[in-house]
């Protein structure tokens, strides 16, 4: 049951873009990913092995599990959308 409640409350964060500054915490190691265009879309944390995208001003991240599908949240991160960084 607690298992469940965990599991639960993990895809909750994980869907929540909205997580309060003071939760986050910055993780600056990145390893670029290309897509099949040759643009560097994402970084990989290896702090946390989160997928994460750099935004237009090169200094805010936005913590995906898979940004290759979800192609209106790249999207938003080239309007310069605010971006949550990822969480340890």
């Amino acid at each position: 049951m607690l298992r469940h409640i965990q599991n639960s409350l993990g895809s909750v964060y994980r869907s929540n873009t909205a997580t309060p500054q003071g939760q986050i915490i910055h993780h600056r190691n990145f390893q670029s990913q290309f897509d099949t265009t040759g643009n560097t879309l994402y970084n990989n944390c290896w702090v946390c092995s989160l997928n994460v995208i750099k935004s237009r001003d090169g200094n805010n991240y936005s913590a995906l599990e898979d940004i290759t599908s979800d192609n209106q949240a790249f999207n938003n991160i080239l309007e310069g959308i605010d971006i949550i960084e990822c969480e340890n």
